[in-house]
């Protein structure tokens, strides 16, 4: 699995985050975005099956008739 964090900071916000970072907080941040991530990942794969199924089901119904 891939990790990717992407963000802006200003200068004098590069120091904060080391300081959540260096506490153990910043695993919990990461954990949170990781969490979106696989979320958005099984929607796709979830849309994905059901377009399939979707053709499945209209194959089936021309076979039928």
């Amino acid at each position: 699995m891939e990790n990717l964090l992407c963000c802006t900071r200003t200068p004098s916000q590069h120091g904060a985050f080391l300081y959540l970072i260096r506490r153990g907080r910043g695993n919990e941040f990461l954990r949170i975005i990781d969490e979106k991530s696989l979320i958005k990942k099984y929607w796709r794969e979830i849309s994905i099956l059901k377009q399939e199924l979707d053709q499945l089901r209209k194959g089936i119904k021309c076979n039928l008739d």
